[in-house]
């Protein structure tokens, strides 16, 4: 395997399972939109997850990355990035997430990221109910942001499931609480919303991927909305 270290931190894996997974974070998202024209990608790493996303030809993709070392370094991850540094449709900046958005003029339908751990330093700032009310304001009304937590790690699960909630109206929690995806207007999870979705050009193929070849596929990874998760998680 190749792996990435930045200040001594793993930064990127090719490891299948672990492309596999950073993919979908990509690739969920894309899924549950009816028509995305523009993403914004925070954090490179290896670039699995903007990788997936830039598989959808007629979304123009912003991958804002902290550190050109990793922009430099992804390029030896390009077996598992989909060349995502010769991708027309991807354009990379080197800049701070929170920056990028409190600075630019552009709205996005969806927003997600790289995989970051919430306990590393500075990182706390990613996961905070301020970046994700800025991150609401980029998004259209229609659009959609994915958040990574994880679920191995229950009191820090509930903290970050509760702070995404307070920014977000409208929650839905994917692959057994890991992912969550919020939106300002309520998400349209019907399977005929989602087949629709699954029956435009391109969109198939991309989500057979994730080996996912129909909306009842992409719907047994559904774990539960914001009402279930609120009386799971408890107040704080």
């Amino acid at each position: 395997y190749t792996v990435m270290y930045l200040n001594n931190r793993s930064q990127a894996f090719d490891a299948p399972a672990m492309v596999a997974y950073h993919e979908l974070i990509g690739h969920l998202p894309m899924l549950l939109h009816p028509g995305p024209q523009d993403a914004l990608v925070i954090g490179m790493g290896g670039g699995a997850t903007p990788g997936a996303v830039s598989r959808y030809q007629a979304t123009e993709i912003d991958v804002v990355e902290l550190s050109p070392s990793v922009v430099r370094a992804a390029t030896f991850f390009r077996h598992i990035n989909n060349d995502l540094h010769d991708q027309s449709n991807v354009h990379i900046t080197v800049d701070d997430g929170r920056n990028h958005m409190l600075l630019t003029d552009k709205r996005y339908d969806v927003i997600t990221a790289d995989v970051i751990q919430a306990h590393h330093a500075g990182s706390g700032n990613l996961y905070s109910r301020e970046y994700y009310e800025l991150a609401k304001g980029v998004l259209r009304d229609d659009g959609l942001m994915v958040q990574w937590v994880n679920p191995a790690l229950p009191v820090q699960h509930a903290l970050i499931a509760r702070t995404f909630m307070e920014a977000f109206p409208n929650v839905s929690f994917w692959y057994y609480g890991s992912l969550m995806i919020g939106s300002k207007q309520p998400q349209d999870l019907t399977r005929e919303g989602l087949q629709r979705r699954f029956d435009q050009p391109g969109v198939r193929e991309n989500a057979m991927r994730m080996n996912l070849s129909s909306a009842a596929d992409l719907l047994t990874q559904y774990t539960g909305d914001r009402e279930a998760f609120r009386k799971n998680i408890g107040p704080g």
